[in-house]
């Protein structure tokens, strides 16, 4: 609450010097030294300009530094000592391991065997023989006769059981004879210097070239390529050194020190109308320094935009000069 109170009465103290400064001007003649002016001929650096034309206005004005934006590399960190942990190395080799040692083992070569070719005697040579047959015909029992029981009916019989009409009667069953045919050789003879050659056959027969015989061999040793996973550097820890860091950063460089109080010309203050005041509001407010209303009436919120203007671009502070008209598109 006291901090409010402080506020107020510094903003009205500020209100009532502007008007009286206002009035003051206003009320000297056109052309008229002020009274802090410096005598004529005075080389001070305050001193008015002395080639200026009737009309114009000039209020004194603070010159303030002048900086530019450049861009500087600033550190943002500074540089650290940081242990890190290095795992183990391994990688992957080829082994050739043995699977089966080297052994010795007895075969056996079979026998060879080729086939070859025999003449064999099938049948021997003989004398050719004639000979003389003769068909005769003759019967012959091809089932011997028997006796045997038949059944018949006794066609008297009046009993009245049919069973007791049966009679049993023996009978003769004659043999049974087939008549054959054949050829019977009835005389042999020789045939003089006729002869029947001997029958040969050829045969193929498997015969042994070479016995089987045992031999021994080497079987030879069996191995296996294996890949497998070796350790070529433990693990560890290190000191590692990790460097500053550094950033481009944006920061405004004194170019030109101020030159403290000096006479700028500024707009007449029977030129100062509300119509002005709007425009330079509306300029302010471009600028993004003012977010005020744009009322025409230079209020304090008015004044602390134009300062801040002024302060950041250089131009002279504390009044409406034309420097700063410029800067912000106006002319009058």
């Amino acid at each position: 609450m006291k901090a409010k109170k402080i506020y107020i009465f510094r903003l009205l103290g500020i209100c009532v010097l502007f008007f009286a400064l206002n009035s003051a001007v206003s009320a000297q003649p056109l052309g008229a030294p002020l009274d802090d002016a410096p005598p004529e001929g005075s080389q001070s650096s305050n001193s008015l300009p002395d080639d200026v034309d009737p009309g114009k206005c000039y209020g004194k004005a603070g010159m303030p530094d002048i900086y530019e934006e450049v861009e500087v590399e600033v550190m943002i960190r500074e540089p650290f000592v940081q242990t890190i942990n290095i795992p183990a190395k391994y990688e992957m080799v080829e082994e050739r391991v043995l699977v089966k040692e080297e052994m010795k083992k007895l075969i056996t070569v079979p026998a060879v065997y080729e086939t070859v070719t025999e003449k064999v005697l099938v049948k021997e040579g003989s004398k050719l023989i004639t000979e003389e047959y003769e068909t005769i015909t003759e019967t012959k029992m091809t089932e011997p006769g028997y006796t045997k029981w038949v059944t018949d009916v006794d066609p008297h019989c009046f009993s009245s059981n049919p069973e007791d009409c049966y009679l049993m009667r023996r009978v003769e069953v004659p043999a049974k004879y087939d008549t054959i045919t054949k050829r019977v050789l009835t005389k042999v003879s020789d045939s003089p210097g006729e002869e029947i050659e001997p029958e040969y056959h050829n045969i193929f027969k498997r015969v042994m070239v070479k016995p089987p015989t045992v031999k021994e061999v080497v079987i030879p040793a069996e191995y296996r390529t294996i890949k497998k996973r070796v350790l070529v550097a433990p693990a560890k820890t290190e000191q590692v050194l990790v460097p500053a860091e550094y950033a481009m950063v944006r920061q405004k460089k004194l170019i030109k020190k101020g030159e403290g109080v000096k006479w700028v010309e500024v707009i007449c203050p029977k030129d100062i109308s509300k119509t002005v005041i709007s425009q330079l509001q509306l300029s302010l407010k471009e600028k993004g320094v003012y977010t005020g209303l744009s009322n025409g009436f230079m209020g304090l919120q008015t004044k602390d935009a134009l300062r801040k203007f002024q302060q950041d671009n250089g131009l002279p502070v504390g009044n409406l000069n034309k420097r700063t008209l410029l800067a912000l598109g106006l002319s009058y």
